[in-house]
């Protein structure tokens, strides 16, 4: 489940949010090598109405009903940390039997990506934080950019900077409860991102 903002035709008028969310059965993925995967039956919902989330949060209920959702069904959900798309994920919780949420890789790869960017001397910190995260290991990875923010710091580094990391830290922080061991999940062949979809 993802979410983003699109610029309105009318240059007068504000962007608008519009959501989507893709389902599938763990089975419907069919891996034709290891960079390409086949989703062989899945279905999709999108809104763009400014309804509180409600339109989407009916959407995602109906399409998951289409892939034989029950009161037993247990969904893994991934987001990419989006409080709006968490509570789409919860208003779930009453329809099925267990919901496993996962920030998605995806989206942790690319805030490093971004940060690496920034700071190509700080690399090594970097990935060894970024390692951390990647074998569940959150509390230490984390701990890892607040003793490179704090360093940063102390060296006068440009404010932009450590905003970056700093930025990093909430984000991670605030999803903390939805880190889970990537590299395991991967080992076990079982989904730890949404890239597959």
């Amino acid at each position: 489940l993802d979410g983003g903002h699109i610029k309105d035709k009318d240059r007068d008028k504000r962007s608008f949010e519009a959501m989507i969310v893709k389902v599938f059965k763990p089975e419907s993925c069919i891996k034709i090598n290891d960079n390409q995967n086949l989703i062989e039956q899945k279905q999709i919902a999108a809104s763009a109405l400014n309804d509180n989330g409600q339109s989407i949060k009916t959407l995602t209920f109906k399409a998951l009903q289409k892939e034989g959702l029950s009161s037993q069904t247990t969904i893994t959900a991934f987001c990419d940390g989006a409080s709006n798309c968490w509570s789409v994920v919860d208003s779930l919780q009453s329809h099925c039997g267990k919901i496993t949420k996962i920030l998605d890789w995806y989206h942790i790869r690319q805030a490093y990506e971004r940060l690496m960017t920034a700071l190509p001397q700080e690399a090594e910190a970097l990935q060894s934080s970024k390692y951390k995260i990647w074998h569940g290991n959150s509390a230490e990875g984390i701990a890892k950019l607040q003793e490179l923010e704090k360093t940063m710091e102390s060296r006068k580094i440009a404010n932009e900077i450590i905003k970056k990391i700093t930025s990093v830290i909430t984000y991670l922080s605030n999803n903390q409860d939805k880190l889970v061991n990537y590299r395991e999940r991967k080992d076990q062949n079982i989904p730890y991102t949404s890239s597959i979809a």
